[in-house]
Protein backbone atom coordinates (compact mmCIF):
# COMPACT_ATOMS: atom_id res chain seq x y z
CA UNK A 1 0.00 0.00 0.00
CA UNK A 2 2.78 2.47 0.87
CA UNK A 3 4.36 1.86 -2.51
CA UNK A 4 1.05 2.49 -4.28
CA UNK A 5 0.71 5.87 -2.58
CA UNK A 6 4.31 6.80 -3.30
CA UNK A 7 3.99 5.78 -6.95
CA UNK A 8 0.73 7.71 -7.28
CA UNK A 9 2.24 10.81 -5.70
CA UNK A 10 5.13 10.68 -8.11
CA UNK A 11 2.83 10.18 -11.09
CA UNK A 12 0.48 13.00 -10.05
CA UNK A 13 3.26 15.50 -9.42
CA UNK A 14 2.79 15.41 -5.65
CA UNK A 15 6.42 14.67 -4.87
CA UNK A 16 7.50 17.52 -7.13
CA UNK A 17 4.99 19.90 -5.51
CA UNK A 18 6.12 18.98 -1.98
CA UNK A 19 9.75 19.36 -3.01
CA UNK A 20 9.03 22.82 -4.36
CA UNK A 21 7.25 23.85 -1.15
CA UNK A 22 10.01 22.46 1.06
CA UNK A 23 12.90 23.79 -1.03
CA UNK A 24 14.46 20.37 -1.63
CA UNK A 25 14.71 17.97 -4.55
CA UNK A 26 12.10 15.38 -5.46
CA UNK A 27 14.43 12.50 -4.55
CA UNK A 28 14.65 13.81 -0.97
CA UNK A 29 10.87 14.02 -0.70
CA UNK A 30 10.49 10.51 -2.13
CA UNK A 31 12.96 9.13 0.42
CA UNK A 32 11.24 10.95 3.27
CA UNK A 33 7.78 9.84 2.18
CA UNK A 34 8.98 6.25 1.80
CA UNK A 35 10.31 6.37 5.36
CA UNK A 36 7.12 7.96 6.76
CA UNK A 37 4.43 5.99 4.96
CA UNK A 38 4.84 2.64 6.81
CA UNK A 39 4.28 4.32 10.19
CA UNK A 40 1.33 6.33 8.86
CA UNK A 41 -0.23 3.26 7.29
CA UNK A 42 0.26 1.38 10.57
CA UNK A 43 -1.52 4.22 12.35
CA UNK A 44 -4.36 4.12 9.83
CA UNK A 45 -4.59 0.35 10.34
CA UNK A 46 -4.85 0.78 14.13
CA UNK A 47 -7.41 3.56 13.66
CA UNK A 48 -9.49 1.30 11.41
CA UNK A 49 -9.47 -1.36 14.11
CA UNK A 50 -10.56 1.14 16.74
CA UNK A 51 -13.13 2.81 14.49
CA UNK A 52 -15.00 -0.34 13.54
CA UNK A 53 -13.19 -1.22 10.34
CA UNK A 54 -12.35 0.44 7.08
CA UNK A 55 -15.74 2.17 6.92
CA UNK A 56 -15.08 3.85 10.26
CA UNK A 57 -11.63 4.96 9.10
CA UNK A 58 -13.03 6.33 5.86
CA UNK A 59 -15.70 8.16 7.82
CA UNK A 60 -13.00 9.76 9.97
CA UNK A 61 -10.98 10.71 6.89
CA UNK A 62 -14.08 12.07 5.18
CA UNK A 63 -14.71 14.27 8.19
CA UNK A 64 -11.19 15.64 7.87
CA UNK A 65 -11.52 16.45 4.18
CA UNK A 66 -11.51 13.10 2.35
CA UNK A 67 -10.09 13.21 -1.16
CA UNK A 68 -9.61 16.98 -0.99
CA UNK A 69 -6.67 16.33 1.36
CA UNK A 70 -4.73 14.91 -1.58
CA UNK A 71 -5.90 17.75 -3.82
CA UNK A 72 -4.50 20.28 -1.35
CA UNK A 73 -1.07 18.63 -1.47
CA UNK A 74 -1.14 18.49 -5.28
CA UNK A 75 -2.23 22.11 -5.63
CA UNK A 76 0.37 24.66 -6.78
CA UNK A 77 -0.60 26.86 -3.82
CA UNK A 78 1.15 26.31 -0.48
CA UNK A 79 -0.34 23.41 1.46
CA UNK A 80 -2.23 24.39 4.59
CA UNK A 81 -1.01 21.64 6.90
CA UNK A 82 -3.57 21.98 9.73
CA UNK A 83 -5.56 18.98 8.41
CA UNK A 84 -2.32 16.99 8.32
CA UNK A 85 -1.68 17.88 11.95
CA UNK A 86 -5.19 16.63 12.78
CA UNK A 87 -4.47 13.35 11.01
CA UNK A 88 -1.19 13.00 12.90
CA UNK A 89 -3.02 13.57 16.19
CA UNK A 90 -5.48 10.79 15.31
CA UNK A 91 -3.17 8.16 13.85
CA UNK A 92 0.17 8.79 15.56
CA UNK A 93 -1.01 10.03 18.94
CA UNK A 94 -0.07 13.67 18.53
CA UNK A 95 3.23 15.49 18.71
CA UNK A 96 5.04 12.87 20.79
CA UNK A 97 4.14 10.12 18.33
CA UNK A 98 5.05 12.38 15.42
CA UNK A 99 8.47 13.07 16.94
CA UNK A 100 9.12 9.34 17.38
CA UNK A 101 8.06 8.59 13.80
CA UNK A 102 10.14 11.49 12.48
CA UNK A 103 13.21 10.35 14.40
CA UNK A 104 12.90 6.85 12.99
CA UNK A 105 12.26 8.15 9.46
CA UNK A 106 15.25 10.47 9.75
CA UNK A 107 17.52 7.64 10.84
CA UNK A 108 16.22 5.44 8.02
CA UNK A 109 16.44 8.07 5.26
CA UNK A 110 19.32 10.28 6.37
CA UNK A 111 17.06 13.34 6.07
CA UNK A 112 17.23 15.82 8.99
CA UNK A 113 14.42 15.42 11.53
CA UNK A 114 13.28 19.04 11.15
CA UNK A 115 12.69 18.49 7.42
CA UNK A 116 10.91 15.19 8.10
CA UNK A 117 8.63 17.03 10.56
CA UNK A 118 7.72 19.56 7.84
CA UNK A 119 7.07 16.71 5.42
CA UNK A 120 4.98 14.60 7.80
CA UNK A 121 1.66 16.52 7.67
CA UNK A 122 1.86 16.75 3.87
CA UNK A 123 2.52 13.02 3.53
CA UNK A 124 -0.27 12.27 6.03
CA UNK A 125 -2.70 14.41 4.00
CA UNK A 126 -1.62 12.80 0.74
CA UNK A 127 -2.00 9.27 2.13
CA UNK A 128 -5.38 9.99 3.71
CA UNK A 129 -6.66 11.72 0.58
CA UNK A 130 -5.38 8.92 -1.64
CA UNK A 131 -7.19 6.30 0.46
CA UNK A 132 -10.40 8.35 0.45
CA UNK A 133 -10.26 8.88 -3.33
CA UNK A 134 -9.43 5.21 -3.91
CA UNK A 135 -12.37 4.13 -1.79
CA UNK A 136 -14.78 6.43 -3.60
CA UNK A 137 -13.45 5.14 -6.93
CA UNK A 138 -13.85 1.55 -5.75
CA UNK A 139 -10.23 0.57 -6.38
CA UNK A 140 -9.81 -1.21 -3.04
CA UNK A 141 -6.62 0.69 -2.22
CA UNK A 142 -8.20 2.00 0.97
CA UNK A 143 -7.89 -1.17 3.00
CA UNK A 144 -4.97 -0.76 5.39
CA UNK A 145 -6.64 -3.06 7.91
CA UNK A 146 -6.98 -5.85 5.40
CA UNK A 147 -3.39 -6.56 4.56
CA UNK A 148 -2.93 -3.55 2.31
CA UNK A 149 0.34 -2.71 4.01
Amino acid sequence: MSGNILDALGGMGGLQQMASELGVDEKTVAAGAAALLPALMGGFKQQAGAAGGVEGLLGMLGGMGGGSLLDQVLSPTPTQTAPGQDIIAQVLGGQQGAQAVAGHASAQSGIPTDLIMKMLPMVAMAAAGFMAKSASAGTGAAAPAEGGL
